[in-house]
């Protein structure tokens, strides 16, 4: 009888990006980001004492997630491509819809299911009129 080995669940495929985190001090920092791990560990500092302003995540030109710090949390901006129009993320969760603002828990869960392709958190998308 063969025993029985407990296996980690594969990581989803990962679209690299770059990181973009501007803090309220002035510094801005760029971190390239090839897993869920390294995205998450780079906004770790976001959690502590700086006061991240924007965070962003682009995967190629004009292919972005940002985020803007607002009193309340974030609001969230998405362009998937050129010439793609710029759409609000609305939260779409039972209790929640129509918000427009993210805590900075779920704007990482948000960034690495942009990033993964998986949908953890619903979402209404508002065009903005913007191309």
């Amino acid at each position: 009888m063969t025993p029985l080995v407990a296996h980690a669940a594969p990581e989803p495929a990962f679209t690299p990006a770059t990181l973009v985190i501007s803090s309220t001090d002035g510094q801005s920092r760029e971190v390239e980001v090839r897993s869920a791990r390294q995205l998450r560990n780079a906004i770790q500092p976001c959690f502590r004492k700086i006061q991240c302003e924007e965070i962003s995540v682009e995967t190629c030109d004009r292919c972005f997630m940002t985020a803007e710090a607002v009193y309340g949390g974030y609001l969230v901006q998405s362009r998937l491509g050129p010439p793609g129009p710029l759409y609000d993320l609305i939260d779409d969760r039972p209790g929640r819809q129509n918000t427009a603002t993210f805590s900075l828990s779920d704007l990482t869960t948000l960034f690495v299911d942009y990033l993964t392709d998986r949908k953890t958190i619903p979402l209404a998308w508002r065009d903005t009129g913007q191309i």
